[in-house]
């Protein structure tokens, strides 16, 4: 088996060097794309949130900030954490 000469293999590192570099560059060209996208939908977001906080502030009274789904009735809830009409079956059968 012959190895390479010194000359052949540095132009085979030098051609994966400028492939692994070009490959990362381009990775790089496409994250800060990426960023770039993620800042421009945070830009969006923060406008469209401004206006409807302002848009709940101007409709009158305020709101109760709990989402709908964590919202209860309290009898509701009382009855369900302490049952005061539960009746537990006799044990007449024991006496």
């Amino acid at each position: 088996m012959s190895m390479p000469s010194g000359s052949q293999s540095l132009a085979i590192g030098s051609e994966g060097y400028f492939d692994l570099r070009e490959n990362m560059e381009r990775r790089q060209q496409e994250s800060e794309r990426q960023v770039l996208a993620i800042l421009h939908e945070m830009r969006r977001l923060r406008e469209e949130n401004e206006v409807l906080h302002i848009q709940v502030s101007s409709s009158g009274p305020p709101h109760n900030r709990k989402p709908k789904s964590q919202r209860t009735n309290s009898k509701k809830n009382e009855e369900v954490s302490y049952p005061r009409n539960t009746k537990f079956p006799s044990n007449e059968q024991e006496m």
